[in-house]
């Protein structure tokens, strides 16, 4: 079963200096139907004007992954020091038993970024950061390990649920094949470009939710980027 998630199908948010699109319930936007896709809970795409704050919130029970496309994102955990995420990184912050969380744009561009949130199934006593690179040119064609809970998949950053979050470069007539193991499920997001995921069509920001499939095809005419999440 595949559950195609199109653009115009999708939540929107408009605040001062914030548009985000939602695959998810979040925030103002509330469907019962989309709550959450196993443990993955929050799936947004961000746009930030420059120099905007966005307001603190409290976040506990999930891991944070925050994919910055264009411009920069600084993060400020309990109003500590800011941490900032550039173009081009991925941070994954697990907030322990909770924290207050505020994202900014600080730079003179609009920012463009992902957050993704997946439900926790343990939680560490301490706050946790750690920073990587999305896929760049010299990894096109290549489907790379981000974020993992599994220990055999040790150096990704860790999660803290039975979860992967694979990113991937797509080349012009590429192709990946994923084999999802029994009982679990996937959620495929193109970044950039279209994709074909088993032979239907997803456009630039749109998803496929899939489950009780066991083999996942995801093919590209174009120059694609994508996100690929396996959850239980």
């Amino acid at each position: 079963m595949i559950e195609l998630r199109a653009r115009d199908a999708l939540g929107l948010t408009r605040l001062a200096g914030l548009e985000a699109l939602h695959h998810f319930s979040f925030g103002q936007y509330q469907d019962a139907a989309r709550g959450h896709w196993g443990a993955l809970t929050t799936l947004n795409h961000n746009l930030l004007e420059p120099r905007t704050d966005m307001p603190p919130h409290p976040i506990d029970g999930v891991d944070i992954l925050t994919i910055v496309r264009k411009g920069v994102i600084a993060h400020r955990v309990n109003m500590d020091a800011v941490d900032r995420t550039l173009a081009g990184e991925v941070q994954l912050l697990c907030p322990g038993r909770g924290i207050v969380h505020a994202q900014s744009n600080p730079g003179a561009k609009l920012a463009e970024f992902i957050e993704l949130r997946l439900r926790m199934e343990t939680v560490p006593e301490r706050v946790q950061r750690r920073v990587v690179k999305f896929p760049n040119r010299g990894h096109t064609g290549r489907l790379a390990l981000l974020a993992s809970g599994f220990s055999e998949d040790r150096p990704a950053m860790l999660l803290h649920s039975r979860a992967r979050v694979f990113g991937a470069r797509m080349p012009a007539r590429g192709a990946f094949d994923y084999v999802l193991a029994r009982g679990r499920r996937a959620y495929v997001m193109a970044l950039g470009g279209s994709v074909e995921v088993n032979g239907q069509a997803v456009g630039p920001l749109e998803g496929a939710a899939i489950a009780s499939e066991r083999e996942i095809r995801i093919e590209s005419r174009k120059f694609a980027e994508i996100l690929l999440i396996d959850v239980r």
